[in-house]
């Protein structure tokens, strides 16, 4: 029988994994929230919104009946969606159902309402039972489909199931590596977003390398007392999910958040950003959540982050960045 899964999303990062896997001959049932992308793939294997000059393999099957593709025979349920989608998106999915799979969780995110994570969303939605785990690291998903070398970290309790979906994963350009820190690998997944936000505003805004490599460098900081915080390691923040992912996403003018950031940085309106990027990077949603988060544990954080908190009310238009920059160097 042929190893098969399933993938929740089909925006840029869905679809480059089932191109990954389905070129590797598994089969891949991709859940859409778009029927016009179901029925492009369905009818030419393409998906007309996202990534749309690549050929996905004829092993991936799509479907906007959520229900349809977990009634599938499969051995993982990878979930390729922003986290504050997540709850709205599963909360049809009986909770016995989602209890009998191991979910791929790859959104790096905090809900907007509530600031949880990819994991404490699924908790909340079928109980501390689920099996999951967590992939991570630096993967911009055109350079997965390309082949180029690419590294990623999984973080589970379970190591039978990591040794499993590591089968899966490698292959000769990519490689896995494993970590028990499920907490920190989302938390440092979340914040290199906020981050490249920032760094998207300071270019745009007219500020030089200098001024974002110090930016840079402060919020490095905060993330690793966030992680700390939260009963993460410190080796994570220095390792692929961290140091690594906060590297590309921040650094790269691939990146949407960076370029969303670079837009707002520049004073763009808001419907000349939404040309440019019709739905807001998971960045935008993150930096509210972990305003939210960091109100809800004040008593253990007191003014810890401000830098990484400044970012939601520049975003809103409540602060500007020149007055941020003016507030360190002043």
């Amino acid at each position: 029988m042929k190893k098969a899964l399933a993938i929740i999303g089909a925006g840029s990062w869905g679809t480059a994994l089932a191109y990954f896997f389905g070129s590797k001959g598994y089969i891949v049932y991709l859940w859409c929230y778009e029927k016009e992308v179901a029925d492009s793939i369905k009818n030419n294997q393409i998906n007309l919104l996202f990534l749309s000059h690549i050929q996905l393999p004829r092993t991936v099957h799509a479907s906007t009946d959520i229900q349809y593709i977990l009634s599938c025979s499969v051995d993982f349920v990878i979930e390729a969606i922003p986290v504050t989608y997540l709850r709205p998106t599963l909360a049809s999915v009986d909770t016995a159902k989602a209890l009998s799979f191991c979910w791929i969780l790859t959104s790096k995110g905090l809900e907007q309402e509530t600031g949880y994570h990819a994991l404490q969303v699924m908790e909340h939605l079928f109980g501390k039972e689920i099996k999951a785990i967590v992939l991570a690291g630096p993967s911009f998903a055109l350079e997965l489909i390309q082949g180029m070398p690419t590294s990623c970290v999984a973080a589970t309790s379970q190591t039978d199931m990591y040794e499993l979906f590591a089968a899966y994963w490698q292959d000769t350009h990519t490689k896995l590596y494993y970590t028990n820190d499920m907490n920190g690998v989302l938390f440092c997944g979340a914040l290199k977003n906020i981050v490249a936000l920032l760094l998207g505003l300071l270019e745009g805004a007219g500020y030089g390398k200098n001024t974002q490599s110090f930016f840079l460098t402060v919020a490095y900081k905060e993330i690793k007392q966030v992680v700390s915080i939260f009963g993460g390691q410190e080796a994570t923040v220095e390792g692929l999910a961290g140091f690594g992912d906060l590297f590309l996403t921040a650094s790269s003018n691939i990146s949407k958040n960076r370029t969303y950031g670079y837009l707002i940085g520049q004073k763009k309106k808001v419907n000349e950003i939404h040309k440019q990027i019709p739905v807001p990077p998971e960045g935008v949603s993150t930096a509210a959540g972990f305003n939210i988060l960091c109100r809800l544990f004040s008593d253990i954080a007191p003014g810890y982050f401000p830098l990484l908190c400044s970012v939601h009310n520049i975003i809103k238009g409540k602060s500007s960045i020149k007055k941020l920059v003016d507030s360190y160097f002043a």
